[in-house]
């Protein structure tokens, strides 16, 4: 058969074809358009008696002289007496046999990294998958993993540490699905879906354990006492939580996948504002910065590493302190098992809520809390200025001084319960 006889198609022909039907480009290739726009390939010959068809990929991902290499293997194959949809099946199972738990894991971390918007991120799936998963069936072939293999990753942490627990599951139902749009596992149901699991693990919702936290009463003396440590990112970081009332993953980034470190081009120092990218509620939020957390910057600049940006830098270059750090630090000044960086939201909450007269719309606000479907549709403000006098209330509060709020004095009376 010549090459003209096998050639019929010019790329131009292709592309402008949209069907539906085909187009022959000789030796049994054709292009397929069918009803709803999809373009494809297929190579048509016959084994044994029997007509078979054998598809080669899609339009335009598979061009016109991809294709025709495709072709020319497969024609080849059967020439040789060898059916060429049998040997490509055969050759995915010999590659599917070879890919283990975690190259499918990070070849999975690879193909969503672009839409992680924190760098951070792929590191801490990184991470749990080498805590919890390769000890476990991590070198075993993606291809054999079963629901007995996904209990015996997931049932013995299930109850201990359940966030962790459901972050583990998701990041291996995600690896379990590339291999099977992949090629890489034949077998197309996903052992780690929460729907194969429910009858194994208990999905239903844990008792709700909230975090410690201390009495705003007390809320001054521990600022007291953070103050009068040595200055350092991790004493300056606290407060700054402290001061703002923010989830400590705003400034430390990592909360969940769209988190980011707080960096300096966040801050806004003429507006007195500080912009996060993206809370866990899944929008920005600007918080107003009162002048006590205006000092706390000042002072933190002299740590500033240029190379990352980080208002709040770890001890090793080109990191950012972690949550841990804050955590320890807390428990070093005497308050382990009182008080804790997500609890001084509570207290914020408690003071504001029980010794102010601002609305409880504007300390939601302040606290970046979801509003309410019919607060959302009626209020679509930030409540900004208010919650800057707000902010600055807070901040005179946790400095023991008499703050007017709204109109009101409010006495400051705190409580010496903690030596």
């Amino acid at each position: 058969m010549t090459t003209r006889a096998l050639h019929k198609l010019t790329a131009t022909e292709v592309k402008a074809f949209t069907g539906p039907g085909r187009l022959h480009d000789g030796g049994g290739l054709y292009f397929y358009a069918n009803e709803r726009g999809g373009r494809s390939w297929e190579y048509r010959f016959e084994r044994n008696g029997k007509r078979k068809t054998m598809g080669l990929g899609g339009y335009p991902a598979v061009t016109l002289g991809k294709v025709r290499e495709l072709h020319r293997a497969a024609v080849a194959q059967v020439t040789a007496g060898i059916d060429p949809i049998a040997a490509r099946k055969a050759n995915r199972q010999v590659v599917a046999s070879s890919l283990s738990v975690m190259d499918a894991a990070e070849a999975y971390i690879t193909a969503m990294q672009a839409d992680w918007k924190t760098e951070r991120y792929p590191d801490q799936i990184r991470e749990r998958l080498e805590t919890y998963v390769r000890p476990v069936i991590g070198d075993m072939a993606i291809s054999d993993i079963q629901l007995a293999e996904a209990k015996l990753v997931l049932a013995p942490i299930w109850n201990k540490i359940r966030p962790t627990a459901k972050r583990i599951r998701q990041h291996l139902e995600g690896a379990v699905n590339w291999a099977i749009s992949e090629g890489h596992r034949q077998d197309e149901s996903n052992p780690f879906e929460v729907k194969r699991l429910k009858f194994s693990l208990s999905f239903a919702d844990q008792k709700v354990t909230h975090f410690a936290s201390l009495a705003h009463e007390q809320a001054g003396e521990f600022v007291s006492l953070l103050r009068a440590q040595q200055e350092s990112v991790k004493t300056l970081a606290l407060e700054f939580v402290v001061l703002n009332a923010v989830r400590v993953a705003d400034v430390v980034g990592g909360g969940k996948q769209h988190s980011e470190p707080m960096r300096w081009s966040h801050v806004n120092l003429v507006e007195k504002t500080w912009r996060i990218p993206d809370t866990k509620m899944g929008r920005p939020h600007v918080v107003p910065l009162s002048d006590a957390a205006l000092r706390v910057l000042a002072r933190v600049k002299r740590f500033r590493d240029p190379k990352t940006n980080y208002v709040f830098p770890g001890a090793v270059k080109g990191t950012v302190i972690s949550d841990a750090t804050l955590r320890y630090l807390i428990a070093d000044l005497g308050y382990k098992g009182l008080a804790t960086t997500h609890g001084f939201r509570a207290t914020f909450r408690t003071w504001a809520s029980d010794t102010t007269t601002y609305e409880k719309g504007v300390i939601e606000a302040a606290l970046a809390h979801a509003q309410g479907e019919l607060d959302s549709a009626y209020h679509r403000g930030s409540y900004l200025s208010k919650r800057k006098k707000l902010m600055a209330a807070w901040a005179g509060y946790l400095a023991g001084e008499a703050v007017r709020s709204e109109g009101s004095v409010v006495a400051i009376t705190r409580q010496h319960a903690h030596a």
